[in-house]
């Protein structure tokens, strides 16, 4: 009878390790990594990626959220997923895209990229924040995270380097964008950018100082603004954010 019974509870014990082994999940499949900054000269110079691993043999929806756990409060963060980019709001402590209209749904056995970026704000210090992803409706099983951390050693922006500077207003924007040049007299075309690289748009400057573009058709976030000369060379780059 001992004997039936530690059988039993072998295969039990194996049928339970063989389900688990064979669970689909996601994961991370690279590490959070510190970033070190000794200077720069635009608002986003620091940024982690990070990839997601799912091994569902279905499409699932990803939920994620970011927690910031420290750093100084004058840093704003975003993180992009592959569907949309997000951005935290005063007072920078949480994001999530919970509550999208563009959800992330991962595809069978395939990768995907988080890409966090910090508005560092002329401000040196030190940031850590939580990233954690889970599949939606499921976080209690299948929650996955990891620590972000950034230090900046020395925080030089634009705005110390003797150059024409370009002015963005109103911030947030809303339907216009206005973008004073100040001058930048080998301005030719202003192209705005989403976080990951992507060209929203591109507008001939048309001689003013002053030029409005439209920013109504951008979904709410934080932009890239970029200065071009005629041999599309970048003058200058500013972020702006979307309301």
């Amino acid at each position: 009878m001992k004997l039936k019974i530690t059988l039993v509870l072998a295969l039990v014990l194996a049928s339970a390790f063989s389900l688990r082994a064979n669970a689909q999940s996601i994961s991370f499949t690279d590490n959070g990594s510190a970033t070190y900054v000794s200077g720069y000269n635009s608002d986003y110079d620091v940024a982690i990626l990070d990839t997601l691993k799912s091994t569902y043999s279905a499409n699932k929806q990803v939920t994620w959220s970011v927690v910031k756990l420290s750093g100084p409060s004058q840093w704003s963060f975003t993180n992009c997923d592959p569907a949309s980019c997000y951005s935290a709001q005063s007072p920078y402590n949480y994001l999530s895209n919970s509550n999208t209209n563009t959800p992330w749904a991962i595809a069978p056995n395939a990768s995907g990229t988080f890409t966090f970026h910090v508005v560092l704000r002329n401000i040196a210090g030190n940031g850590v924040y939580k990233l954690t992803a889970w599949v939606d409706g499921d976080s209690v099983n299948t929650a996955v995270s990891r620590m972000l951390n950034i230090t900046v050693t020395q925080a030089v922006g634009i705005s110390k380097i003797s150059a024409p500077e370009v002015k963005l207003y109103p911030i947030p924007a809303n339907d216009i964008l206005n973008v004073d040049l100040n001058n930048f007299n080998d301005a030719k075309r202003v192209e705005v950018y989403n976080l990951i690289g992507a060209k929203m748009g591109s507008y001939p400057v048309d001689g003013d100082s002053n030029n409005s573009i439209p920013v109504n058709n951008l979904n709410p976030g934080m932009y890239f603004v970029k200065v071009m000369d005629s041999r599309s060379g970048i003058l200058t780059t500013k972020t702006f954010q979307k309301r």
